[in-house]
């Protein structure tokens, strides 16, 4: 996979972080990589509202909000061919697009990151530790999280799904190569992290193999919206986001 340059428009680099003190001493790592829809951000507060009030004004029936949930932290794509799948061929060039609107737009009305993000952000940035986003969400979308709910700045690295073929792995992998902390013997073309390296937090089965694939160790958000069950490969487990903190600090 070609490695972008930190200007690449799908790769964001958070300027004046290159001169940050080492770790401290109190943290397992030096690196934590977060998904974003499922991990810190509570996407049903904004998405479910504006998928059922759009259904609802084209007189449809809306989808109960469990199975909108279903489809968060996963690429748009497959999110739009499922709402096309139940509405009427003929509404879907106004349709989608207006879902889209509906739901940037509650970014700043209904939007909330889960309780105890601001607190675990703030606490690794105090010890220095290295923080990064890797999302399926798309660049807008990320963009407006992140300066909404002002976190934007707690992030040396961003990186976010812009071409068909990114994968959380690779997403991850181009994340260690910008940090600058890959080291380990060589399996093919990437080099292998141990655990204690680096952690990757997320919510759905993809986080989990992302982290493995690339040597990092899994933490998996049971608050998010994936099941109990595609995250049991992760290390540890998170049921309360008022805890990720502790179980990061402690894995």
């Amino acid at each position: 996979m070609k490695i972008e340059n930190s200007t690449s428009p799908n790769f964001k680099v958070q300027p004046g972080t290159d001169n940050r003190e080492p770790i401290t001493d109190h943290l397992p790592t030096p690196l934590f990589i977060f998904d974003l829809d499922g991990t810190l951000f509570k996407t049903e507060s904004v998405t479910v509202p504006a998928v059922q009030s759009v259904f609802t004004n084209y007189g449809i029936a809306p989808p109960a909000s469990e199975t909108i949930c279903s489809f968060f932290g996963k690429p748009g794509a497959v999110f739009h061919r499922w709402l096309k799948s139940i509405t009427p061929e003929k509404i879907h060039p106004e349709l989608i697009p207006e879902i889209d609107r509906r739901e940037m737009e509650n970014i700043g009305i209904t939007g909330t990151l889960y309780p105890g993000i601001m607190t675990c952000l703030e606490n690794l940035q105090s010890q220095n530790a290295t923080l990064a986003i890797c999302t399926n969400g798309t660049r807008e979308y990320v963009n407006r999280v992140l300066d909404t709910m002002e976190i934007n700045h707690f992030f040396h690295h961003i990186r976010f799904r812009e071409y068909p073929g990114d994968s959380k792995e690779n997403m991850t992998a181009e994340i260690l190569d910008k940090t600058g902390i890959r080291r380990g013997v060589l399996t093919g073309d990437r080099g292998v992290l141990t655990g204690d390296r680096g952690i990757l937090t997320g919510d759905r089965a993809e986080d989990v193999h992302a982290a493995h694939k690339n040597g990092l160790k899994a933490v998996g958000a049971l608050y998010g919206y994936g099941s109990r069950e595609e995250l049991t490969g992760a290390d540890a487990h998170v049921l309360n986001p008022k805890n990720l903190l502790n179980t990061l600090i402690n894995i």
